[in-house]
C-alpha cells in the first residue's frame, strides 16, 4: 500500500457538514514527514471546508484542523504544511484561546518542526505574507487575537536564531 493511501485512511475522514478533500492528504498534498508530525497528537483529524475565504483554524477540544478549500488550494505544498503544524501547534500547546501570545508560540512551534522535516522553518512567515497580499491585508494590521504579520515573521525568525522572547 503507498504511502499516501495509508495516510488518508488514518486521516482523512468524512464527517458531517464537512467536505474532505483527499488532495490534501494524497499525491500531490503534504509529505509523510509533515503528516507524521502533525498525528504525533491521538486522533487528530484535517477537513477541507468548501469556502471562498483564505482561513485554517484548529477545534481544540475535538482535535480537528479545519482548512478552506480556498487556502489549501493557494499555498505549495511546505506553505500547507506550516499552516497545518502551526495549528496543531495550537493543541500541542493546549491553547484555549486566541491571543498574541498563544500565535507567538505556535508560529514558533511550527518553525521548529519544519526546521526538523529540513524545511525551511521561514515558510509560516511565506504563506502569512502571500495570503496578506492576496487578500489585501496590511502586514502591519493586528486583531484583538492575531499580532500582526510583520511581528510573525520577526518572530519565527527570532526563533531560528534560538532567540526567541516571551510577549
Amino acid at each position: 500500500m503507498k504511502i499516501f493511501q495509508q495516510i488518508i485512511a488514518i486521516l482523512c475522514l468524512f464527517a458531517a457538514g464537512l467536505i474532505l478533500t483527499a488532495a490534501i492528504c494524497g499525491a500531490g498534498g503534504l509529505s509523510q514527514a509533515c503528516i507524521d508530525k502533525a498525528v504525533n497528537i491521538k486522533n487528530f483529524k484535517v477537513y477541507v471546508e468548501r469556502s471562498d475565504k483564505y482561513n485554517a483554524a484548529v477545534h481544540r477540544t475535538q482535535r480537528y484542523l479545519r482548512i478552506t478549500d480556498t487556502l489549501k488550494d493557494f499555498l505549495d505544498n511546505d506553505e500547507l504544511c506550516s499552516v497545518v503544524l502551526h495549528e496543531n501547534a495550537h493543541i500541542a500547546l493546549r491553547h484555549n484561546d486566541s491571543t498574541h501570545y498563544n500565535e507567538f508560540k505556535a508560529d514558533s512551534l511550527a518553525a521548529i518542526h519544519m526546521r526538523s522535516l529540513k524545511l525551511d522553518p521561514m515558510t509560516g512567515c511565506y504563506a502569512l505574507v502571500k495570503v496578506a497580499e492576496q487578500v489585501g491585508l496590511n502586514l502591519d494590521a493586528a486583531s484583538d487575537t492575531h499580532p500582526s504579520i510583520n511581528d510573525r515573521c520577526e518572530n519565527i525568525a527570532r526563533t531560528i536564531r534560538g532567540q526567541y522572547t516571551r510577549r
